[in-house]
């Protein structure tokens, strides 16, 4: 079901660049916790990469599960142990109730999920990310109850909004200097912090006949909520916090309309919704036609919010639409993250980091922001592979027959 966007001499620049990152992040120290360059080998292993790339795979997963045990890592999907274990078990299709390593990570992210604290409810850090954990853990009972459990506590954490319900950024969970200006807290817009990510990872629970009653509600209600949100304009601003003028967000995955357009377009196919689903559509038309040179912010090619991950969740969502204008706007941003390549460092895809107001390069092997993320979008372009991968970014749409 899924289609290659580039074959043939097509295919050429970006079977290149695959081949150029992944000689070149070899060479750079990989952080214990990033899985990137694991799921790369093993996507290319998959694909005809032959013995050499799974070995590699092989070795690469062998030293996440050695770091992630010996040392105190954070229980997080991004840069800690759960998403270590969320790739053991999307690479591993052994995985079993009784597994004792599994029923390790299983345990202790229930008793989190059991002790009543207060955790961030976001992907990267949060509830949501352990929701996406134990999704790639089911059909274990361990994963059943955890599901159950995080979407007790998104219920419980919820709270009613002009237009449904959604979930507010608590002050002490806000970046130091920015509290002042929200001192009651505020809501996030983006998929990687925000409602967005909310809704898709429920909308994946409900698709699994998991608290069906319960995710429906609140699905419904926080689609209505965030549809709602939508400037005169037609994009998403990044955040909404009260007293304050609501802002466009810039053209990624990790904020504004393109990366909220396939959270809901998870929840309408969940629920049935063609209410949801023509809001979903409208939304992803409206970031099509944003340009590459037109205040987009686009300053590098990277997943989170650069041009490789603007690429991908246009080629998510045109294959899960069939819409025309959507594939066009992923050939279009696909061509640019090829046109984007520097001299060095890491095959000519840096990391743009801005200080003061100056962007500064830097090299970044890792999935998120670095090279891996993007060689790992280059190979869905080109590959007949669906790339399950993405499900760690909750885009992992299916593909229309």
């Amino acid at each position: 079901m899924w289609t290659p966007l580039f074959r043939g001499d097509a295919a050429l620049p970006y079977e290149r660049a695959i081949a150029d990152i992944t000689a070149a992040i070899a060479n750079h120290a990989q952080d214990d916790h990033d899985w990137g360059a694991t799921l790369l080998h093993a996507y290319l292993a998959r694909c005809g990469g032959g013995p050499a790339e799974q070995a590699r795979a092989d070795e690469l997963l062998d030293r996440l599960i050695e770091g992630a045990a010996g040392e105190f890592v954070s229980p997080t999907l991004h840069g800690g142990f759960v998403g270590v274990g969320w790739t053991c078990a999307h690479l591993d299709d052994r995985a079993t109730d009784g597994d004792e390593a599994y029923g390790t990570i299983d345990e202790l992210l229930l008793e989190m999920l059991r002790d009543g604290k207060q955790y961030s409810y976001d992907l990267i850090h949060g509830l949501v990310g352990l929701g996406v954990y134990f999704l790639e853990r089911l059909p274990a009972d361990t994963a059943r109850e955890g599901l159950a459990l995080v979407v007790e506590r998104l219920a419980r954490e919820s709270e009613a909004a002009p237009g449904g319900l959604a979930w507010r950024t608590q002050p002490h969970l806000i970046a130091e200097a920015d509290r002042p200006s929200a001192p009651l807290g505020r809501f996030d817009l983006g998929v990687a912090h925000g409602v967005p990510g909310v809704i898709g990872l429920l909308a994946e629970i409900h698709r699994r006949g998991i608290e069906t009653a319960r995710t429906r509600s609140l699905l419904i209600h926080a689609s209505r909520w965030l549809i709602a949100q939508k400037l005169p304009g037609g994009g998403l601003p990044a955040l909404i916090t009260p007293g304050q003028p609501a802002r466009p967000a810039r053209l990624a995955w990790c904020y504004g309309e393109l990366g909220a357009s396939s959270c809901l377009w998870l929840a309408a196919r969940a629920l049935d919704d063609d209410a949801i689903e023509r809001a979903a559509l409208e939304l992803a038309l409206h970031a099509a036609r944003r340009t590459t040179d037109d205040g987009s912010w686009v300053n590098d090619a990277g997943l989170c919010h650069g041009a490789a991950g603007v690429a991908h969740v246009f080629n998510r969502m045109a294959q899960a639409t069939g819409d025309a204008e959507l594939a066009r706007a992923a050939d279009t941003w696909f061509d640019h993250t090829i046109a984007m390549r520097r001299s060095e460092p890491i095959a000519g895809y840096p990391r743009a980091m801005p200080v003061n107001g100056v962007i500064n390069w830097e090299a970044a092997p890792d999935l998120l922001t670095g090279a891996t993320g993007i060689a790992l979008a280059l190979h869905a372009a080109i590959s007949p592979i669906e790339p399950a991968w993405d499900q760690l970014l909750l885009a992992d749409l299916s593909p229309t027959t």
